[in-house]
Formats: structure tokens, C-alpha cells, sequence
């Protein structure tokens, strides 16, 4: 089936990069069935507008197949209680921020993706193609995923442990740490 897209309310919302998103439904009238969330990462993920996803997230988890986090979106499994208790990962610019909200969570930061049970979390947002490359072999086979990646012309990482940030010194560099509080103001104000 077509993939959809939930939101609080019918509207098309526009994202920090610019990409616009149709919503199909609501957090309030959802597909009955779901094989499989994706949760992205972002800004939003730290506003207060994220607490209906969160709640949304919580009551369905139980009956997913599988949940797949990207970047921060790992944030907000983490808020909904899904993750307490199990191995992730998160962007590594946010990685210490995130692990002080959620200590409950036995997080990696060696990791491009880390998979526990159902559950794929990916650390930044090019980890997150190679993890959606891995979920796709996983279910589908590798021959698919070669594809694809062939396709989009993306070099994939195979090894989930390759993860040149998780050490580097750019990430506690005040110019990353300033970037992010200044974006972080600016997901509060909801703009």
C-alpha cells in the first residue's frame, strides 16, 4: 500500500527543509492497520506541538510491526516510553541532550543504526538512508536494496557501527552546539 502521513490536523505542513507533507490522516482518526511507523527527526521534536505524536505513538506501538526512528525522532520513542529499557541511537549533535531526557534508554552512540527487537533507530539523517537500506534487505532482500540504493545513487553504509561522528570534534565545537540552540529557539516559537 501507498505510504500516508498522520498529522494533528488536516493541513499540508511544510517542514524546516522545505519539503511539504500532505497528511492522509489524523492522530485522532488513524489507519486501522499499520505495518510500520516512521518517526523523523527535526526541530518539531523538541516543541511542545509534538505531545500528540508522542500520546499517538505510546497507545500504537503495541500493535506495530516494526518502528523505525531517523535523527532525533528516536526523541520522541523515547518520550512516548518505547523505548525504556532498549539499545538506540540518536543524532550525535543532539546525542548528549537527548541521553540527559532520557536516561532510561541504553543508548549507543557508536552507531549509524541500532535495531532491537522491532524497533530501527538511526543516528543523523544520512544514517537514516543507510538504515532504511538495512530495514529493506531485512524484509525485502538484499537484492532490493542494492537496487535502490543504485537508484538514488546513494553509497550505502552497510556497517551499522561505522560512525565517524560519534567522536568527532566538530560535534563539541561551540559552532554545532550554538547551531542547535538557536534552531531549538526556534522550533519553541514555532516558527
Amino acid at each position: 500500500p501507498p505510504s500516508q502521513s498522520q498529522t494533528s490536523i488536516l493541513r499540508t505542513t511544510t517542514s524546516t527543509s522545505y519539503q511539504s507533507v500532505v497528511p492522509t490522516h489524523t492522530y485522532d482518526a488513524p489507519p486501522e492497520h499499520i505495518d510500520v511507523l516512521i518517526v523523523p527527526g527535526g526541530f518539531g521534536t523538541r516543541h511542545e506541538t509534538i505531545k500528540p505524536a508522542v500520546k499517538f505513538l505510546a497507545e500504537r506501538y503495541p500493535r506495530l510491526r516494526y518502528l523505525l526512528t531517523v535523527c532525533t525522532g528516536s526523541y520522541v520513542a523515547a518520550q512516548a516510553g518505547i523505548l525504556d529499557g532498549k539499545k538506540a541511537t540518536t543524532n550525535k549533535v543532539r546525542f548528549d541532550w537527548v541521553v540527559s531526557k532520557a536516561p532510561t534508554v541504553n543508548w549507543v552512540r557508536q552507531a549509524r543504526w541500532v535495531v532491537d527487537g522491532n524497533i530501527w533507530t538511526s543516528s543523523g539523517v544520512c544514517a537514516g538512508m543507510d538504515e532504511m537500506l538495512a530495514f529493506v534487505q531485512e524484509i525485502y532482500g538484499r537484492e532490493l536494496a542494492v537496487k535502490v540504493a543504485t537508484i538514488i545513487e546513494y553509497k550505502w553504509h552497510e556497517d551499522s557501527t561505522m560512525d565517524p561522528f560519534a567522536s568527532s570534534p566538530l560535534i563539541a565545537t561551540y559552532g554545532a552546539a550554538n547551531y542547535f540552540k538557536e534552531t531549538t529557539a526556534i522550533a519553541e516559537r514555532g516558527e
